[in-house]
This record gives structure tokens, sequence and C-alpha cells, in this order.
């Protein structure tokens, strides 16, 4: 985890003259809420610098309106032209995503913290393009403790298409569909004749539609109190369906329609034509017992700042068991194909796994279940300054999912060639896992 920092900026390194255009920048924190908007009280806009006076501000980006724009003028900053928020408390973001319609030059940008100002850091690798939603500390789900009056989806994209569509909205609870009756559809947006309340009306021939800015939302107040269990969701009935249909969305909950808390998020769907679906919004709190694959991911740079490395990388089912890393497959990602991650898994301690990037990722994929509950991990030789900072330890059955067991952050700097054993008990933590629910076709 990055954690909680007052400042965010959005660089872009290659473009250290001409300019960028932003028409918006979404900051979401963990809730899905998008941060730094004018209305938040106690933000300052921060900026490398813009084009013609007042025309093109850093509040530009910041409105909710893509036609305005914030014109970078990197001439001021050798580092690039950036544009970011200083909040008057630090937070924790859970993902970014911008609206670039043109620049002069690379628009690969860098999201990068800081909590003065003046020493900033990167919270993940570069992106070539910001235009689609990109993790940083990820969402954090939070059941309702008790029933809410006001609910809402929020869709952060949809399959193929800019505008987002939804025939029917059906919350739900152990009694079945939940009075709608004395209640009120909204929305934040939408085209014209397709309203909110054509989510609600029990027609499948009917529909919402977005107005095809980012970001849209669809609420519907109850009148009173209700906790729902289950979400069913019926696509738009017709050619326009699957594209419009939501990719990833999240529900949230709220007791005043201002202050909105995540229930659940749903990531990568995907979906046919005239298709409905069930999604539950309970958890479901268990040990998830053994696990196939287990990796650690890194969330920040090492101490270099240039790269990471492992000479050797050890997990145990035990606290003071073997290593069982045998008999399996190396696996990561976003690493240096010279330094492939079975050379963290080779037993020469000569040899190591190294990324040139914050969010690289070594593990092992055993093949058939594992209990892991303790690993160790051993600096490069003569490169200690290369040891992981800032990292998850995290385990997959094969879903696609993964569920973090152990979070680590700030490690103080490694010795060439140390060893530092990493144990978070003898047997797995509780983690919440959902539920998964069958398609209704």
């Amino acid at each position: 985890m990055i954690g909680a920092h007052t400042h965010w900026r959005l660089r872009f390194p290659g473009i250290t003259s001409g300019y960028v255009n932003v028409g918006e920048f979404y900051l979401l924190d963990q809730n899905m809420n998008r941060r730094g908007l004018a209305a938040e009280a106690g933000i300052t806009y921060i900026e490398s610098g813009h084009y013609s006076g007042a025309t093109y501000p850093p509040n530009n980006a910041f409105d909710g309106a893509t036609g305005t724009l914030w014109s970078g003028n990197p001439n001021s900053d050798p580092a690039g032209a950036w544009l970011g928020v200083q909040f008057g408390s630090p937070i924790s973001i859970g993902g970014f995503f911008a609206v670039i319609p043109s620049a002069s030059g690379s628009t690969n940008a860098l999201l990068e913290y800081s909590d003065d100002g003046s020493s900033w850091t990167t919270a993940g690798p570069p992106v070539g393009v910001v235009t689609s939603f990109l993790e940083i500390d990820g969402f954090q789900e939070t059941k309702a403790p008790s029933a809410k009056r006001y609910w809402r989806c929020v869709v952060i994209s949809a399959q193929s298409n800019a505008y987002a569509s939804v025939g029917e909205l059906d919350y739900r609870d152990a009694g079945g569909s939940i009075d709608k009756s004395g209640g009120t559809p909204s929305a934040s947006q939408t085209t014209g004749g397709y309203p909110a309340s054509n989510a609600f009306d029990g027609n499948n021939s009917t529909f919402w539609l977005s107005a095809g800015t980012p970001l849209p939302s669809i609420t519907f107040d109850f009148g009173t109190d209700v906790l729902p269990t289950e979400l069913r969701i019926q696509n738009r009935n017709d050619s326009y369906g699957p594209s419009e249909s939501w990719r990833h969305f999240g529900v949230q909950y709220s007791d005043d329609e201002i202050s909105w808390t995540l229930q659940s998020n749903f990531p990568l769907q995907s979906w046919g034509t005239n298709q409905q679906k069930i999604y539950d919004l309970n958890y479901v709190e268990h040990i998830p017992g053994p696990l196939e694959a287990w990796r650690l991911r890194n969330t920040a740079w090492s101490n270099n700042g240039v790269a990471i490395s492992i000479s050797d990388f050890a997990m145990r089912e035990a606290s003071d068991g073997p290593d069982i890393t045998t008999g399996g497959t190396p696996i990561g990602a976003l690493f240096n194909p010279d330094y492939p991650p079975e050379r963290a898994f080779d037993a020469d301690l000569a040899t190591f796994w190294l990324a040139n990037n914050a969010g690289g990722s070594v593990g092992y994929d055993f093949g058939t279940p594992k209990n892991i509950v303790a690993y160790s991990i051993r600096s490069r030789n003569g490169y200690g300054a290369e040891g992981p900072k800032s990292w998850v330890l995290e385990a997959s059955d094969g879903d696609g999912g993964w569920d973090v067991f152990d979070t680590q952050t700030g490690v103080s700097a490694w010795a060439s060639g140390e060893t530092r054993d990493f144990i978070f008990g003898d047997d797995p933590p509780t983690v919440e896992r959902r539920r998964q629910m069958p398609v209704i076709n």
C-alpha cells in the first residue's frame, strides 16, 4: 500500500517543451469517489505552469467538463509538465485516469505523491496512456453496518463505448425485490430521452443512457433505509447493449447523498446481448485455504529509484519450515527480461531477478495449493540499494483475483546480500472474499 499523502500530481516527463492539454484529471479515493473537485474544502491546485493566463488554468482539469482544458507549459520545470492537487489532509488514492485531447510530445505519464510538495515519489510505473483507469492502492470495500437510504452505482468504464447504459437495476434482499414505489431515481448525467427512471420501471425495453462523459453514476433514493444483499442488472436490450454495459463499476451507500462509502467493487465484467446478472453485495469472511500461486508485488521503487532486485525468494508453510519453492513455475510481471523470475529461485546467490519498474512482481506457481505463512528475501550481492522497499505478498487460486496476505511499507535499506524473514502467522490470515453469484441469461 502506498498510503495517504497530501500532494498528488500527474507528470509528463517526455514533455519538456511545447504543451499538453488535459481535459479532466480523475483522482479516485478508495471509496470510488472523485477527489480534488473545486467544491472540496482545503484543496489547492498545483502545476508546472500553464499557457494563456486565465484561459487554461489547472482548475479546468477538475471542473467536471472535458471541454475545458489545462494547457501545461513545462518550460518552468525541466522534469516535464505536471498538474496536481494539494489536499488539506492526507488521502489514499484508489486509482486514476485522465482525458488528454492533445499534446506536442509523448503523453507517457507518472502519478506521483509527496508530503511536502518538494520531494516526489512515483506511485506506479510509467503509463503510455491514462485514458483508462489505473489502480494505485485499489478500492476498499466496506459492508454497510446497517440499512441506508441512498444506493448508487458508479461506472468506471463501459465495455467498448464512451456511453454507459443499463436496462434495469433491481436491488434485492432475502424477500426479493425491494419496494421502489416511494423512491426517487437520479443520475449524474443523462442523454435526453433516456432518464434514470427507465432503469427502475420494470420494462426491459427502456434504459438509462449516460451523456458519454467519464464516471457516470445512477442513484436510487428509497425514501427509507434499506439493506440490499443483491443487485440484479439487465443490460440494454438491443445491439448497443453489450458495448454500453458496465465493464467496471462499484456500488455505494449513503445516509445523506453527500458522503458515499463503497460497498462493492466489480472489475473486469463481460456482457452479451440481452443479458442479466445478479451480483452479491455481501461478503463471506473465511480463511481462503491453500492457494496455488503466490507473488511479491512491489508498490514503490527501491531506495535507488531505478531498479528493484531480489537474489533469492523463499516461501514456507511453517514459520520455521523449509523453503518449498521447488517443482513449480516461477512467475512475474514488469521485470527486466535479462533477469527473469527463475533467477530468484535457482539457489544461485550470484543470480537475481530485477525489475526496472516500480510495479514489478516475482512469485511462484506451485501447481497445487499451498498455505504460505512465512517468506524470506535476500538482496543482490553488491547492490543492497536495489532491495525492495514497499510491497504486498499476494496469492491467487487461478481465477484472476489476488488476495493480499502481507503488506510491507517503507522497509529500511538493505545491505549487500542481506536476508530478511517475514512471518505473518502459522495459519493464513482471514480475508474477505465475495461469493460468486450465477449469471442468469
